[in-house]
């Protein structure tokens, strides 16, 4: 797992620190719902929005991948199928990590909104 990590690039730290984020607005959402409280509308929509740009920030990292890989094969000229296919393959690793925090994400999201209490006040008397 670790060598997945190091192999998709110095972008995956943003994708992650966008995953951490989304996690701390995650956290920062369910904690109301025990005391029988409504979510705060703003902290899940900062919780999407943190979990989307990691995604966003993913595919980034596969685009400036794929471009730089592509610029040293027009310098190299010929090369073997085999190493393409290779470095298409690194390159989809922080798109898919991108993609597994927003569905995390969005997981959580969805359970947030099932579980949270019909808009009246909770009385607790």
């Amino acid at each position: 797992m670790i060598e997945l990590f190091q192999m998709g690039g110095y972008f995956m730290y943003l994708v992650t620190l966008f995953g951490i984020i989304s996690l701390l607005f995650l956290v920062q959402s369910v904690r109301p719902l025990f005391r029988g409280e409504r979510a705060s509308p703003r902290l899940l929509r900062n919780m999407m929005i943190a979990g989307g740009t990691a995604f966003a920030s993913g595919l980034l990292a596969q685009v400036a991948g794929l471009y730089q890989a592509m610029s040293a094969i027009e310098a190299a000229g010929d090369i073997s199928p085999a190493l393409l296919a290779g470095g298409f393959k690194v390159s989809m690793i922080a798109p898919i990590y991108g993609l597994l925090i927003f569905l995390g994400t969005l997981a959580g999201y969805l359970l947030i909104q099932f579980f949270q209490p019909s808009g009246e006040k909770v009385s607790t008397s």
